[in-house]
């Protein structure tokens, strides 16, 4: 099965809904970052960047965590 990692930067519906398409055939995985960290996903994989959490029920990844994640993933995508 393919693995799609999202990077998002900001809360922007175009990036969910193709999102929520592609979680449908892949395994998908989605950090949400800077503005995007009040983004709520019940369909992927969620994590929330370290400097950036708050205080979510989303697990946390260091900078470490997320570039190990990237170079895992089969695809990259940032919004």
């Amino acid at each position: 099965m393919q693995h799609i990692l999202h990077i998002l930067k900001q809360n922007d519906l175009i990036p969910l809904s193709i999102i929520q398409q592609q979680a449908k055939e892949a395994c998908v995985e989605v950090v949400l970052s800077q503005d995007a960290t009040s983004i709520v996903l019940d369909f992927a994989t969620v994590f929330e960047l370290a400097g950036d959490a708050k205080k979510t029920d989303y697990p946390t990844l260091s900078y470490k965590e997320l570039v190990e994640k990237i170079f895992r993933a089969d695809t990259v995508v940032t919004w």
